[in-house]
C-alpha cells in the first residue's frame, strides 16, 4: 500500500473511531484528531521532502487546518522523540526515547491516545506557543478566544 493509502485509511479510522467515542465534540476537532494520528503513524522523516509535503497538502484537503491544536500534537510528538542522553562507562551516547518514537513510525494505538489531550484537552502553553510561532487557521473561536485571553493575562508570553 503506498503511503497516501495508509494516511487516508488511517485518518479514516481514526476519525470514525473518535466520533463513536466522543460524539459531542467539533467537527473540526474529529478531523484534527485524525489527521494528527495518521501523522504520527504515516508521516516518516526518511520520505523526500517533496513527497511529505505533497501527502500532508492532501491530508490538509481532507482535516482543513492545521490548526493550533494539530500544531502542538504533532511539535510535541517531535520534542519527546528527541535523543535521550546516556553516560556508559564514561562514554556519553544518545539514544532515542523509545516510548515515543519519531512521527511515521508510531503503532495507531499509540498515536490515538497521545492525540486526545491535544486535540480535546484544555489548552496548554504548547498551544499558545505554536499560536504564536506557526501558521495556524480553521482553529475553533473558543480556541482563538481562549489563547488570547491567556495571553492578555500572563506575562511569560512576550512578542
Amino acid at each position: 500500500m503506498d503511503t497516501w493509502k495508509q494516511l487516508k485509511s488511517t485518518y479514516r479510522k481514526a476519525y470514525h473511531q473518535i466520533i463513536t467515542e466522543k460524539p459531542y465534540e467539533d467537527e473540526q476537532k474529529y478531523k484534527t484528531f485524525a489527521s494528527c494520528v495518521a501523522i504520527l503513524c504515516h508521516d516518516n522523516v526518511k520520505y523526500s521532502l517533496r513527497d511529505r509535503l505533497l501527502y500532508l497538502s492532501k491530508l490538509a484537503d481532507l482535516s482543513g487546518g492545521p490548526t493550533v491544536r494539530e500544531h502542538a500534537c504533532i511539535n510535541s510528538a517531535f520534542a519527546i522523540g528527541d535523543a535521550v542522553k546516556m553516560e556508559e562507562n564514561g562514554l556519553i551516547c544518545y539514544a532515542l526515547d523509545e516510548r515515543f518514537p519519531f512521527p511515521g513510525t508510531w503503532d495507531y494505538q499509540k498515536a490515538y491516545n497521545f492525540s486526545i489531550p491535544y486535540i480535546f484537552g484544555e489548552i496548554m502553553p504548547i498551544h499558545i506557543t505554536m499560536w504564536l510561532e506557526e501558521r495556524c487557521f480553521d482553529d475553533s473561536p473558543e480556541d482563538i478566544q481562549e489563547i488570547q485571553r491567556r495571553l492578555e493575562t500572563s506575562s511569560d508570553y512576550q512578542y
